[in-house]
């Protein structure tokens, strides 16, 4: 009675750990095995003086995990110089660093869509200059 007793507690506890492992694990595969994000970091280049008032980022979108660098596993940061013109359009956008497989072009896209209210010295409009760095990683 004993050994019956304790085997019939067992066997389903032990069969429901391993059924959650085997459910939790292809959940994983399945959510997370295609799916890659972007980050990104901005950092301000040159002076900043009292009477300038800074840019203003209304909206800074994600680049685009591409399907050959995800192919590929591709992780890594794109760092770009990003000048803001005083008209609020998107000027010159140098890559400081790149990435294969077409994510620097991706970081390009994502920062000429940026919104912004350019920056301000003594009440005229002038340029200003960023670093972005847009992060990629496969989870």
């Amino acid at each position: 009675m004993c050994c019956k007793s304790f085997w019939t507690r067992t066997v389903p506890f032990a069969l429901a750990i391993v059924l959650s492992l085997f459910v939790n694990d292809i959940f994983h595969k399945f959510n997370y095995s295609n799916r890659s994000q972007s980050h990104f970091t901005v950092q301000t280049v040159g002076e900043i003086r009292p009477e300038m008032n800074n840019l203003i980022i209304f909206e800074r979108p994600a680049a685009n995990y591409t399907s050959a660098a995800r192919e590929h596993s591709i992780v890594g940061t794109v760092t770009l110089k990003v000048t803001f013109l005083p008209n609020g359009k998107i000027g010159a956008i140098d890559v400081v660093k790149g990435l294969d497989y077409g994510l620097t072009e991706q970081a390009i896209t994502a920062a000429r869509n940026i919104k912004f209210q350019p920056a301000t010295l003594g009440g005229t409009l002038i340029p200003a200059t960023k670093i972005f760095e847009y992060s990629f990683m496969i989870y």
